[in-house]
C-alpha cells in the first residue's frame, strides 16, 4: 500500500464511523462488483456562497476543488481538475490504472455514501446545480443498479471534517483525488 494511502486509511475509517449513514446505501456486497462504474463531478464554487466562506482556488481542500473523476470497471481512473473539467458529460483523461486494493478502497468509500441524503437526478444533461450550495454529482453503477445522486457539501470548508451526510462524499472525493495524484 503506498504510504499516502496508508495514512489516509485511518481517516477514512474515522469519517465513515462518524457519518453512520442511516439511509439506503449502495449494496454491492463484500466483493468488488465486476461491473462497478463510478463517476464523481465536483462543481465549481457557486456564486451564492457566503463571501466569508470563499477560498482562493489554491487554498481549497480537495473535496471542494472542481473536477471530474471516473472509475471504470477495469480499475482505470480518469480525472481532470479545474472549473472547465467539472462537466459530467465529458470523458476525463486517464490518470492511472488502480490496483485491486485501491479499487476496493474506492468501492468501500462509495458503499459509505448515504444515498437517502442525496437528491436523485434523472440525468446530468438535465441537472443544474444550485447557485447557493456546494454540489457534487455522483454516478454509481454496480450489479445492474445505476443512478445519479446530487450531494451537498457544507458552505464552510472547515466543516468538511465534521460528522454528517457530507462526510462520506468528502472522503470519497479526497480518496479519488489522492489516487489521481492531485496535490493537497
Amino acid at each position: 500500500m503506498p504510504r499516502p494511502l496508508a495514512l489516509l486509511a485511518p481517516l477514512l475509517l474515522l469519517l465513515g464511523a462518524c457519518a453512520a449513514p442511516t439511509g439506503p446505501r449502495l449494496d454491492t456486497g463484500d466483493a468488488l462488483p465486476e461491473d462497478l462504474h463510478l463517476g464523481v463531478t465536483v462543481y465549481p464554487e457557486p456564486s451564492g456562497i457566503d463571501p466569508e466562506f470563499r477560498l482562493p482556488a489554491g487554498r481549497r481542500p480537495r473535496p471542494l476543488r472542481p473536477g471530474h473523476y471516473i472509475l471504470e470497471p477495469d480499475g482505470t481512473l480518469r480525472a481532470t481538475f479545474g472549473p472547465p473539467a467539472a462537466n459530467p458529460n465529458r470523458l476525463p483523461f486517464i490518470a492511472r490504472r488502480l490496483t485491486r486494493g485501491q479499487t476496493l478502497a474506492v468501492a468501500d468509500a462509495a458503499r459509505a455514501l448515504d444515498l437517502a441524503s442525496a437528491e436523485r437526478v434523472a440525468s446530468p444533461e438535465t441537472y443544474a446545480p444550485p447557485l447557493d450550495e456546494r454540489t457534487v454529482l455522483v454516478y454509481i453503477a454496480a450489479r445492474d443498479r445505476r443512478g445519479y445522486y446530487a450531494f451537498t457539501l457544507p458552505e464552510d470548508p472547515a466543516a468538511l471534517g465534521e460528522p454528517g451526510p457530507h462526510a462520506p462524499v468528502a472522503a470519497l472525493i479526497d480518496l479519488l483525488a489522492e489516487l489521481a495524484w492531485e496535490p493537497l
